[in-house]
């Protein structure tokens, strides 16, 4: 047992190893943003299906960037859809340079997602005239420097795409659920990033390297936006980079049922398109084994009045416990770390009662982890903002295209 409550405690710091690595890698990365002598060409493009609760302000910050000249691309999956009227009333009252165009989507494709199929309806309406293509996501806002940031690195040959990642921030007061899916998330941003694998939520490419790559034709036929595109980096020679100004900070709350539900979403995306999804199954297998041989360890060794082996037990619990608080605060600081290169207001420090809560959930986090993975190797089937996709290997058939409707939309404000 002494052996096995040990390979816990080492287990637990190497993750907290990778987390002060994150930290050190974010504080000495950081990319300098595109100068003004360059800001012209650029088109930011946006695809919308639903009313996400952040669209209006993310929207409104996409028209306030710090860029001499550039345009934004708005494709809509409907003119049924609610987003339509909403997105026309923010240009009426906001949009002061007629930089915003808004189109509905014309061609749902059924061999691949909705998002997929807006993405290229996007680009292809672009003038040969355009440089650079930004990528963003509707629940992202941005910075007024984002624009800046994200195209920056684009200038050195050797790099052929731009990208960040995302940090989800739970709301005050907080709840179960976006607790769980940030804790989840702190995990799987370290090796995300790391690993430097392209978030489509915030990501910038080159429009001729766009036009002579295959991505257009990948897009066709897949669920998810950046999964081919570390394949598009690679057939035109190019790098990924990950800038640490690109940690994007999303604040909204969601239900425990919605986190799990993207939980499970994001591995299949890793299980479809990341060949390292084995080993996260396998760390997700371990993780569990560990946390529960613990608690068997502790059972028996009362069951047994085994005084030495309770303190060791409640011992490894405890260090168990306090690591991983401080691998998801290290985490978190990195976060607070990227938005203060920004000259934004970094996150404020973790109150005592919400430390406690992490403590408590990292347990169920681990479950779910666990259950996402397995739910993930099995998927025939997914859901996503309401629309049914089949999925067999990397093809995807959507089952049956709807129009939004707001009752698609949780208690909590968020799209199933």
């Amino acid at each position: 047992m002494g052996i096995f409550l040990w390979a816990v405690v080492i287990g637990v710091v190497i993750n907290a190893a990778f987390a002060a690595l994150l930290l050190l890698r974010i504080n000495a990365g950081k990319c300098d943003p595109l100068q003004p002598s360059q800001q012209d060409g650029a088109v930011i493009v946006l695809s919308v299906r639903g009313t996400d609760p952040q669209l209006q302000p993310a929207v409104a910050a996409l028209l306030n960037q710090n860029f001499r000249a550039y345009s934004i691309l708005v494709v809509v999956d409907n003119k049924r859809d609610p987003a339509w009227t909403l997105l026309q009333e923010i240009k009426a009252r906001l949009d002061f340079e007629n930089r915003m165009k808004i189109v509905p989507l014309e061609n749902a494709r059924s061999t691949c997602s909705l998002k997929c199929s807006s993405l290229i309806q996007a680009v292809e309406m672009l003038p040969q005239k355009t440089r650079w293509v930004a990528f963003v996501d509707a629940d992202v806002v941005t910075h007024e420097t984002w624009l800046a940031d994200v195209l920056g690195a684009l200038t050195n040959a050797g790099v052929a795409v731009v990208t960040g990642n995302q940090w989800f921030e739970p709301p005050t007061p907080i709840t179960n659920g976006a607790l769980l899916r940030s804790i989840w998330n702190a995990g799987a941003l370290v090796p995300t990033i790391l690993l430097k694998h392209p978030w489509a939520g915030t990501m910038a490419v080159r429009y001729e390297d766009l036009v002579v790559s295959s991505l257009l034709d990948d897009w066709k036929v897949t669920i998810v936006d950046d999964g081919p595109v570390a394949k598009f980096a690679k057939q035109i020679g190019g790098k990924v980079v990950v800038n640490p100004a690109l940690l994007m900070v999303n604040r909204d709350d969601c239900s425990w049922r919605f986190s799990m539900d993207w939980i499970a979403r994001m591995l299949t995306w890793s299980k479809i398109y990341e060949s390292t999804f084995p080993l996260t199954v396998l760390h997700a297998m371990i993780s569990v084994v560990l946390a529960i041989g613990v608690d068997i360890c502790l059972i028996v060794a009362l069951v047994s009045l085994d005084t030495s082996m309770i303190l060791a037990s409640v011992g490894t619990l405890v260090t168990a416990a306090v690591v991983s608080v401080v691998s998801y605060a290290m985490v978190r600081n990195a976060v607070s770390t990227s938005l203060q290169q920004r000259n934004l207001k970094g996150l404020p420090p973790l109150p005592i009662d919400v430390m406690g809560k992490i403590a408590f959930l990292m347990g169920p986090v681990q479950l779910c982890y666990l259950a996402g993975c397995f739910k993930a190797l099995f998927a025939k089937v997914v859901k996503w903002r309401g629309i049914e996709y089949r999925l067999n290997g990397k093809t995807v058939s959507m089952v049956e295209y709807v129009p939004w409707r707001n009752q698609e939309t949780s208690k909590r404000g968020r799209s199933i």
